[in-house]
């Protein structure tokens, strides 16, 4: 069977469902004890990276698209903040007003139960039943 893809014939090549090859049993160990018996774990640790901080400033090369890239990214992100602290500004005055309101309903709420108490104490006390 073959498949054209991007005006290119390829050919299908269909798997067998049981391999007939068998192959050996590998396990961590064995592939360690290969690399040491070999050599390659002493050159991967002694080339491992050093991450100390260079103590002389060499110059370093940035293509340009990435930098215009980065540039335009920090910008956005500028902008996304400025938004962000303009939102919490809102939110805070929103927050405060509120807050002022229910101090006055709770004070509302406070003057009308002493005046409905006073209400009760002189109207009832002065009735006897």
């Amino acid at each position: 069977m073959s498949w054209w893809i991007f005006g290119k014939k390829e050919e299908k090549v269909e798997e067998p469902v049981e391999s007939s090859i068998s192959l050996p049993d590998i396990s961590v160990e064995s592939v360690d004890n290969t690399l040491e018996n070999i050599g390659v774990t002493k050159e991967l640790q002694s080339s491992s990276p050093n991450f100390e901080v260079a103590k002389k400033s060499e110059p370093f090369f940035v293509r340009m698209d990435k930098f215009q890239d980065t540039r335009k990214n920090l910008s956005e992100v500028v902008i996304r903040l400025k938004d962000m602290e303009r939102i919490l500004e809102k939110i805070t005055e929103a927050k405060a007003k509120e807050d002022a309101e229910l101090a006055s309903w709770k004070e509302e709420t406070r003057k009308i139960k002493s005046y409905l108490s006073t209400i009760e104490q002189s109207l009832f006390n002065k009735i006897q039943f």
